[in-house]
């Protein structure tokens, strides 16, 4: 199961919209982007999650050190989502913040100062996502990213899918 939070007031990843559902579902293509991650053990609760969280915001709040530079530190801006993933067959918990898309290689990005932080270059994926979320409680199946536009598991209180048959 995905999670994704965050304040819609910061800047997003990019993405095309390829189908829009009634229910209050959208299938998206979402760009290329970088991510910093941590993965941990457990199932994303208490101090675990705040560990993780610690890590992720430290590393762009200035936890980094400049390319080419041995003493200068950068801070990154914050954006939105962030994201958790739990690999309930690992029992491990990935949480993510997308980074800024003035950063577009790896090579652009400060180096973290902690090792759990992971860079990482996510690819366009497909998603379904809920657009309006006071409307439904849902959860978004890990395997909509590979699916195509026509098949993405979403499944919803009641609902086999998202309704969008092809």
């Amino acid at each position: 199961m995905a999670s994704i939070f965050g304040i819609i007031n910061e800047e997003t990843p990019k993405f095309d919209l390829l189908k829009k559902a009634d229910a209050g579902y959208e299938i998206r293509s979402y760009h290329r982007q970088l991510q910093a991650a941590v993965t941990f053990v457990g199932a994303g609760e208490g101090a675990t999650t705040q560990s993780g969280f610690r890590n992720l915001a430290g590393y762009i709040f200035g936890g980094n050190k400049k390319r080419n530079k041995t003493d200068e530190n950068d801070k990154i801006a914050m954006t939105a989502p962030v994201m958790s993933y739990n690999d309930p067959k690992k029992k491990t918990t990935t949480m993510s913040f997308i980074l800024p898309s003035k950063y577009q290689y790896i090579e652009d990005l400060p180096i973290t100062n902690n090792e759990d932080v992971k860079l990482e270059v996510v690819e366009p994926v497909y998603s379904c996502c809920a657009s309006v979320f006071w409307k439904m409680d849902s959860v978004i199946d890990k395997h909509s990213a590979k699916a195509s536009p026509g098949t993405c598991a979403v499944r919803q209180r009641g609902q086999a899918d998202c309704g969008f048959g092809e």
